[in-house]
């Protein structure tokens, strides 16, 4: 791979054929491992909101199938990861989406894209704070009798992302991998606290069986609902893409987090569903 530095300013550069060009960045290249990759997928994808307030619709529309319904949704992702690991593998960029949107599809169809994913992903932040507050007002007001408003928790939790984002990517990358281990624990022993003690009627692998229709909850429509809100809820494994060029060899680690990450939620999910 060849490196050009030369008339990096000069408006007059043109590329030459049959090279491949680095920009020069301000960016910390290698500074994000394989298990920060797979640490930003998974927090990004949010098991514990996939685990916990999926649950009520799923199981609404699904029964008793719902885990069999995380588990189509599984198998139907591992493909769309597959296709993307390619695409990471091809073009390791900060762009993300918009530069592979921009060399496969034209630059008109990457900017359409960039701005797109632009609107979406920065104000995720705000709805989940203010989420996470009302949870906490009324989980704080119910069994403690403290008072929380939710706005505490924009108010508090909108200056530490910025601070984090400003600090950079060092802090930053380790900050989600402990916060982001500390929800992957907490969801997954829930689960297998399920599985130990389901309850009256026990557990039992029939859920895997699109026959198992104890409750006469489950039709065809709603299971394939469910299926396409499973694969919703599994969203989110592209997250490491903008970090490829502060990733560590990111042609091997980030094709390798994005499927870890879906394999690594797609069973808990899996699991959390059974208990």
């Amino acid at each position: 791979m060849a490196t050009n530095n030369t008339d990096r300013g000069s408006s007059g550069f043109v590329e030459a054929s049959g090279k491949d060009y680095i920009a020069v960045t301000d960016l910390k290249a290698g500074e994000v491992g394989l298990a920060g990759a797979i640490m930003q997928n998974i927090t990004h994808i949010a098991p514990a909101i996939a685990a916990f307030f999926f649950t009520q619709t799923l199981v609404t529309f699904a029964g008793g199938q719902a885990p069999l319904a995380y588990l189509i949704g599984l198998i139907i992702v591992i493909p769309l990861g597959v296709c993307l690991m390619e695409l990471a593998r091809k073009f390791p960029s900060a762009g993300g989406y918009f530069t592979y949107v921009s060399r496969t599809l034209g630059p008109s169809m990457g900017f359409l894209t960039g701005w797109v994913f632009v609107l979406y992903s920065p104000v995720v932040a705000g709805p989940s704070l203010a989420v996470l507050g009302q949870i906490l007002q009324d989980e704080l007001q119910s069994n403690y009798g403290i008072t929380f408003h939710w706005w505490y928790a924009v108010v508090i939790g909108i200056p530490l992302v910025t601070w984090a984002g400003y600090t950079g990517i060092s802090f930053s990358i380790k900050f989600i991998v402990a916060v982001g281990l500390a929800e992957f624990l907490i969801v997954l022993a829930l689960g297998l606290t399920g599985l130990a003690d389901p309850g009256p009627g026990g557990f039992t692998f029939a859920t895997f069986s699109p026959s198992f229709n104890p409750a006469g909850l489950t039709t065809t429509s709603g299971f394939f609902i469910v299926v396409v809100l499973t694969v919703q809820g599994l969203t989110g494994w592209e997250a490491a893409v903008p970090l490829a060029e502060e990733t560590e060899n990111p042609r091997r680690n980030v094709p390798r987090s994005i499927m870890a990450s879906i394999l690594i939620i797609g069973v808990m999910l899996v699991i959390a569903q059974g208990g």
